[in-house]
């Protein structure tokens, strides 16, 4: 009797730096950052995602990065009334709500804890991959825009 595989297998290696509970883990982007993020949530890891809900377009993200890092501040100016309800351009209707203090309050609030996170060993959905060093001169990061942007500004310590 013959063994056939009806789909593709894929053989990998281990990753040298693995996902732990001592990580802090922050997800951007897609549908897909929000469903792992839920996983990270559910299984307790210490995981920031998706702050201003879910993005799909990689300036979206890169703007939302920026209004972290810089702490911007929402006001009433930076929102819109349509349908009975107030949102923001850059945020998903998650955000939405019938008053503007209750979007403003969601927003700057979790830009706040963002910012926070950020602060922290945040592993951007790449580690740093130390090369036989600690000083970060030699961090460098294995992919993402994401994790450059944080490299220039934020410090990471070890």
């Amino acid at each position: 009797m013959s063994t056939q595989t009806f789909r593709t297998v894929l053989k990998t290696n281990p990753q040298k730096k693995q996902i732990s509970y001592e990580a802090h883990i922050a997800l951007l982007g897609s549908c897909f950052s929000e469903n792992i993020g839920d996983k990270f949530s559910y299984f307790k890891f210490d995981s920031l995602t998706n702050p201003y809900g879910i993005l799909f377009h990689p300036l979206a993200i890169e703007k939302a990065l920026t209004e972290i890092t810089e702490q911007k501040q929402y006001l009433q100016k930076d929102l819109f009334f349509h349908n009975e309800r107030w949102h923001s351009f850059q945020h998903h209707s998650d955000f939405s709500a019938p008053t503007a203090a209750v979007v403003l309050d969601k927003i700057n609030r979790e830009i706040e804890t963002s910012k926070q996170f950020l602060k922290t060993e945040a592993m951007w959905s790449s580690p740093w991959e130390r090369h036989g060093t600690t000083s970060t001169s030699t961090a460098k990061p294995l992919l993402g825009t994401a994790t450059k942007y944080l490299k220039k500004h934020f410090q990471k310590s070890y």
